[in-house]
């Protein structure tokens, strides 16, 4: 009887399986891809700090530029910042209203006062106020739709109670809206000395509510305490201040958006703000940079008026 032969395929790779990870393997790359992480993760958090800080100092910066544009047309004034609002003073609640023959509600980032000078600046939906990106920090929470003010002691006019006829011209007083010495600062415009000094615009803290989320007040630096001089206004505490998220904050600057690594903590003010000053130029300071934290007396950096000198 003749035998068939047949022919079996034979699998090599079952014969001869190709080497895999053991688990000790995995073990290993994946404790190096996690430490890889964590180095990177750092690394891209500060270059997006690094990003947001550029953004907000080009915001200031273009808003300072404005408010000097403005003058140029206003003989050298600032805007106005005229409230109509009753609101809460360091004594009392005080109720605003605009100096004789002036319009109630001015403010300076009114449409048709900085509007023509921002042309690519959007609008406030439902107001007829400078909005979008260029009124916010990138750093702020999404819902503070305007985190800058104006430098008080800028305005070409406020409400009766802030003015105080004085040996230093319209100066505010720090005894109440109006009342006596010491003298909190002097207006200013860009016929005064010192414009790379004079603080134009600042951050603030965003404590109005609108139905366009959180606004900062219009003004800056004309709260403080009526006993000290200016450089409290950058180290606190200040008495009397709005309230942010339910949080006490000691000063009207919002020193928190621009954080470094263990730089402070919760609302004190510890961290960094920018600044836009009379000459145009924007700048990124602490409030060590301002003020000396122990003695709270200004270090010239950054002033409210010139007035600061006579009274740091």
């Amino acid at each position: 009887m003749r035998k068939e032969c047949t022919m079996r395929i034979v699998d090599q790779s079952r014969l001869n399986p190709r080497p895999g990870f053991t688990l000790v393997e995995l073990l290993v790359v994946i404790g190096i891809i996690a430490l890889l992480i964590s180095i990177l993760l750092p690394a891209l958090g500060a270059a997006n700090a690094q990003a947001r800080v550029v953004k907000c100092t080009s915001n200031v910066r273009q808003l300072a530029i404005a408010l000097v544009n403005y003058t140029v047309e206003n003989r050298g004034k600032f805007p106005p910042n005229i409230l109509t609002l009753q609101t809460q003073g360091p004594f009392g609640p005080v109720a605003y209203s605009p100096p004789p023959g002036q319009v109630s509600a001015n403010f300076w980032y009114d449409l048709d006062r900085l509007g023509k000078y921002l042309p690519k600046a959007t609008v406030e939906p439902g107001t007829t106020s400078v909005g979008g990106p260029i009124m916010q920090c990138p750093a702020a929470p999404s819902d503070e739709n305007r985190t800058y003010s104006m430098n008080l002691f800028a305005s070409s006019m406020t409400d009766q109670g802030d003015l105080n006829k004085s040996p230093q011209r319209l100066t505010y007083a720090g005894a109440g809206f109006g009342g006596n010495p010491p003298w909190m600062g002097t207006f200013w415009d860009t016929k005064s000395k010192g414009g790379s000094e004079l603080i134009l615009i600042g951050e603030r803290w965003a404590t109005e509510v609108s139905t366009n989320g959180l606004l900062t007040r219009s003004a800056i630096g004309n709260r403080s305490d009526a006993t000290a001089g200016a450089g409290v206004r950058f180290v606190g505490p200040v008495p009397a201040l709005p309230t942010y998220r339910g949080g006490a904050v000691t000063t009207e600057i919002d020193w928190t958006r621009h954080r470094k690594r263990n730089q402070g903590k919760g609302l004190e003010a510890k961290g960094r703000a920018v600044f836009g000053f009379a000459d145009g130029h924007a700048e990124l300071l602490s409030p060590e940079d301002c003020a000396d934290p122990i003695t709270r007396k200004s270090r010239f950096k950054a002033l409210w008026s010139p007035y600061d000198r006579t009274n740091p």
